[in-house]
């Protein structure tokens, strides 16, 4: 029977990973933006004498995503969009090919978006942008080492989260009680599986509503100065909390003098739902229920990570294979750690050993969430 449930979860694994690899595939297609105005003559054209043609000549090539300009969050998002471009223009159509290139009227159009796209999608990015309409504007080589940027903090962000003390600590008394019940090898390797799965999902369905609801506030460029500059001024606070917490530590080696941590309280909860687990002899619906609720209570000291890297992903609002992408990328990372421990235990090594070494790097890990902050803060403002 539990070799059964063993094999069933490897194939929900083996399921995700493909899940996670379609998105990939997927995110290398090229994004294709139509802003247009109902009733438009200009619009017309677009859509019976241009559009047809291309998604016939390019099919498979490119996503097509539609905005009404007389939706009011749709106008601001092209608002944004012109910003970026600096393009003062008042056009009645638009189309944004993967936010590097912005054609506005329909002769720009019909004469540059079958090339910019095929360009796209075949990857090369040259100097034969010299041949498109003037019309077609290429964001700068600043705009490529931005996405360079993005990626490396994103990829960074999830592994500094992934390690942070509050996340280790929490799996490490989980591990300990696995111990205590002596669950076997192959029991705890589905244990493990199942309740990295929970995390992942859970951490990722947050991020997606976290992202919803920010990318939301953006579209006011009022509001979105002030949630900028507010985190910015957060994480130079959180850094200088975390620092104070790597000297306060390596001094003392008592945890109470740490500040940026789970509050006593959620800590309480968190073992009480674990003792609870256990009486229930781990039944495995109730461990993904367990890997849920304490990821969603960890989020409370992870969000510190979490929050301002989606608020640097606000910048790619409109192309979903992109931040999408990034989202699901931040999450792997984040996950590896706790793959890491489970794995460890699984190879024979003690759990003490584990609390051992986790307690030995909490300086070093204060230290590198301060100059994160430190980052995070600089590159939120480099991104305005």
């Amino acid at each position: 029977m539990l070799s059964s449930r063993f094999q069933n979860h490897q194939l929900l694994l083996i399921l995700l990973l493909c899940l996670v690899f379609c998105c990939f595939l997927h995110a290398r297609e090229v994004s294709v933006e139509y802003f247009y105005q109902p009733n438009c003559q200009e619009c017309r054209e677009v859509n019976q004498l241009i559009l047809p043609e291309i998604r016939e000549e390019l099919k498979g090539k490119f996503t097509f995503t539609e905005y009404d300009l007389s939706q009011e969050k749709n106008f601001l998002l092209l608002f944004s969009i012109l910003e970026k471009f600096h393009d003062d223009s008042n056009g009645q159509v638009y189309m944004v090919v993967n936010r590097k290139y912005l054609l506005g009227g329909s002769k720009a159009i019909q004469n540059n978006l079958r090339e910019v796209i095929q360009s796209e999608y075949e990857a090369v990015r040259t100097d034969s942008a010299s041949g498109k309409d003037s019309n077609a504007i290429v964001l700068p080589d600043e705009e490529k080492l931005k996405e360079k940027i993005r990626l490396g903090t994103v990829i960074a962000a999830g592994f500094l989260d992934g390690i942070n003390p509050c996340v280790f600590i929490t799996l490490i008394f989980f591990m300990s009680i696995l111990s205590a019940a002596k669950v076997t090898r192959k029991r705890l390797a589905l244990i493990g599986m199942i309740y990295i799965s929970a995390c992942f999902l859970t951490y990722l369905l947050l991020g997606l509503g976290l992202y919803q609801l920010l990318s939301f506030a953006f579209y006011l460029e009022t509001l979105k100065q002030i949630l900028n500059y507010g985190m910015v001024v957060i994480l130079l606070f959180l850094a200088v909390l975390s620092f104070r917490d790597a000297c306060r530590f390596l001094h003392s080696q008592n945890s109470n003098d740490i500040s940026l941590q789970l509050p006593q309280g959620i800590k309480n909860i968190i073992h009480s739902l674990i003792r609870r687990l256990r009486r229930n002899a781990f039944m495995i619906p109730g461990i993904f229920i367990l890997g849920t609720a304490v990821t969603l209570l960890e989020s409370v000291c992870t969000g510190q990570v979490y929050v301002p890297t989606i608020m640097l992903l606000i910048r790619e609002n409109g192309i979903l294979t992109s931040w999408f992408f990034y989202l699901i990328l931040y999450n792997l990372v984040f996950i590896l750690p706790l793959c890491g421990i489970f794995l460890l235990v699984l190879s024979g090594i003690s759990v003490l050993s584990l609390a051992s070494a986790s307690r030995k790097q909490v300086v070093l890990s204060k230290i590198l969430l301060t100059i994160f902050f430190l980052l995070l803060a600089f590159l939120l403002l480099y991104f305005q």
